[in-house]
């Protein structure tokens, strides 16, 4: 993950924490509203989601569980508060297609056809057209990211990288190479890894210098992604290719795939879970050992995927306007309660304003045992500054007769004892919000227990 992403998810967490979020204490908000209305969300493997547009959809970012961009084309710009629930369109600053998005904190950028660069400081509520002082500008730019709140690359055809090092207001042509490049991605040391046509790899080697090399004679290169925190990654290609490297993209190897049709974007969610998505409505999941299709709920062609800002759900988008999120598999169809083989039950319940776990074996003991994650989709107020979202990712680690109790550093404090834990969480936006909750199993696979929306008034 970006370091920028990290330190924003530890800021808001420890804003959550020092406002009193432990065992049922209030979160104070500067705009407290009286939730009128808790409905819990059967479960489905494929949610699809509105977009309102019937133009192609091809990149995706969030910056937290609860805000994140589409761009597509003709200046496609969609805006989600909720976590990919709802899709708003904020305008169109170009007629140009647009195939690169990515958010750091409070800043967002776009790219597409004709070097069109368009920046927003809001969270991409309103963007403003990067002016160019150069010709080279005129290339159709593919892809960006960010591996800083200032520093990140765009890519494009014709060897196009540009680099910036003030978070978007001016870019540098690096880079000499004729090879169209179709994404980017950096690997555990931050240093940039470029894929394109014709097998092309471009490493970055600091100082914004490259080598190119080649993974692979002869397959269009679409999409490449690192586990983060690790030199693991994989690369997808046309007619189904899929490549893999283990140490930071110095080498890489084939890996069986289970299809031949085209495949456009990957992400590596963890060691045991990632998403491949292509033509035809295809989707691959990873489980850490193989990939497998999954029965998709389209046969668009599907362009990007990218995850609920590090939450298991993660959101593919494509041709027509298609919007779908993927849900992890289901512990049972309600998700009010859990059962992994011989493993003990769990019970959750959500009630207005509180959200109350509580874990016991099958003969109704308290138990030992994994963790659960709770991801809101809830923005903590209007979003004005860096860091100012709302993005919650809670670990609950279930023992006996003490109470739940979270430390400054927003993790359980391990090895404790406790019955129950409750949490009270309250929508201070006015508008619907979503809390989904998992459960990670001993090998860290992640099970959907439930999704919950909760209305203000």
């Amino acid at each position: 993950m970006k370091k920028g992403l990290l330190l924003s998810v530890a800021l808001l967490v420890l804003f959550i924490l020092l406002s009193g979020c432990s065992g049922g204490n209030k979160i104070k908000t500067k705009l407290p509203k009286r939730i009128a209305q808790v409905k819990q969300i059967p479960y489905r493997q494929f949610f699809e989601s509105g977009s309102g547009v019937n133009t192609n959809l091809n990149a995706i970012a969030y910056n937290n569980s609860a805000r994140g961009i589409i761009v597509g084309d003709s200046g496609t710009i969609l805006l989600t508060k909720n976590g990919g629930y709802n899709w708003l369109s904020v305008g169109r600053m170009t007629s140009v297609n647009l195939y690169g998005a990515a958010m750091v904190d409070a800043l967002a950028i776009a790219v597409g056809e004709k070097g069109t660069i368009l920046r927003s400081i809001d969270g991409g509520a309103t963007w403003d057209t990067v002016e160019s002082q150069n010709s080279h500008f005129s290339g159709t730019l593919r892809a960006v990211a960010f591996y800083s709140y200032i520093d990140g690359y765009t890519v494009g055809d014709h060897g196009l990288i540009f680099v910036t090092h003030d978070a978007g207001v001016t870019w540098k042509k690096v880079g000499n190479s004729s090879t169209n490049f179709s994404a980017i991605t950096y690997n555990k040391d931050n240093l940039p890894r470029i894929v394109g046509n014709n097998g092309a790899l471009m490493k970055g080697m600091g100082l914004d210098t490259f080598s190119p090399g080649v993974i692979d004679n002869g397959p269009n290169l679409r999409s490449i992604h690192f586990i983060p925190g690790s030199d693991e990654g994989f690369a997808v290609c046309d007619k189904g290719v899929m490549l893999k490297t283990t140490n930071g993209g110095e080498n890489w190897d084939t890996v069986t795939s289970p299809v031949n049709k085209n495949l456009r974007s990957v992400f590596i969610y963890s060691s045991k879970l990632g998403y491949a998505v292509g033509d035809s409505g295809t989707v691959l999941r990873y489980n850490g050992d193989k990939w497998e299709p999954m029965t998709s709920s389209t046969t668009k062609k599907l362009n990007a995927v990218d995850p609920v800002y590090w939450n298991p759900t993660s959101t593919c988008v494509g041709e027509d306007g298609t919007i779908i999120l993927i849900n992890p598999p289901p512990v049972n169809d309600d998700g009010t309660s859990v059962t992994l083989g011989s493993q003990p039950d769990y019970t959750l319940t959500l009630t207005v304003n509180t959200l109350n776990l509580q874990g016991t074996d099958l003969e109704g003991n308290p138990i030992i045992y994994e963790r659960i994650e709770i991801c809101s989709s809830i923005e903590l107020h209007q979003y004005d500054q860096p860091g100012s979202g709302w993005a919650v990712r809670d670990q609950f680690y279930y023992y006996k007769s003490d109470p739940l109790e979270i430390n400054s550093e927003y993790s359980i404090r391990q090895q404790r004892e406790y019955e129950l834990g409750s949490i009270q969480l309250v929508n201070p936006s006015g508008e619907i919000g979503y809390f989904s909750c998992y459960l990670l199993d001993e090998q860290e696979n992640p099970y959907l227990l439930s999704t919950y929306e909760i209305e203000c008034e």
